[in-house]
């Protein structure tokens, strides 16, 4: 505590508000402080409160700004937010200590380990496989004839190929008509009609391609 005293301290005084002003006035809008009194012969003024002060100036950038993901040492607004929460999201990072990214830190090659092994997981649903069997009629369509099938539940963003395979030669198949209905809920519902082109009744697969 600094208590200035009598006309001889005056110009102190006058000092000692100058600076202190300018951090109660910063801190004014956060609440931080309510200010001070002094007068021409008695200024007393907190030097703890003072410090508290400004260190609450200096954090206020990071708790003004809106945390990522959760991170508060990753502002909302980084360029690279939208990748820190893809990664955060799926469990490939837990951040380097509670509520925090650490987003200057080296990566070790235990943690980058961890990250790969991590994002291995999720290989199987982030990247499907690119061809498969949906059908497969075992029962001759007769010549000329057609039937419809319809298979649900796929990813709105998957484009889907489909394909009328003969299981015999000399056989011909169309799929005539293909209706895509959506569900509602990122999924996609496909209607599918094969029509028999060729003179004898054959069995046959329907298969997918997906592209990305």
């Amino acid at each position: 505590m600094r208590t200035c005293r009598g006309e001889r301290y005056e110009y102190r005084a006058r000092r000692c508000f100058a600076r202190f002003a300018i951090v109660a006035l910063a801190t004014k809008p956060l609440g931080a402080s309510t200010g001070f009194k002094t007068s021409k012969g008695n200024c007393v003024i907190s030097l703890a409160r003072t410090l508290v002060t400004v260190f609450l100036v200096s954090l206020s950038p990071l708790a003004l700004a809106a945390p990522c993901a959760g991170f508060t040492d990753v502002d909302d607004s980084s360029p690279f937010c939208a990748d820190v929460t893809w990664i955060a999201n799926r469990g490939i990072t837990l951040g380097c200590d509670v509520g925090l990214y650490c987003p200057n830190a080296a990566v070790t090659r235990l943690a980058m380990a961890a990250f790969l092994h991590r994002l291995g997981e999720l290989l199987p649903d982030a990247y499907p496989r690119q061809f498969g069997t949906q059908v497969t009629q075992t029962t001759p369509l007769a010549p000329g004839a057609s039937e419809t099938w319809f298979t649900f539940g796929w990813p709105v963003q998957w484009h889907m190929i489909w394909r009328a395979l003969p299981s015999t030669t000399g056989s011909r198949l169309a799929i005539t008509n293909q209706a895509i209905e959506n569900n509602g809920n990122g999924t996609l519902t496909y209607h599918l009609t094969v029509q028999n082109q060729g003179t004898a009744g054959v069995a046959y697969t329907l298969g997918y391609s997906v592209l990305r």
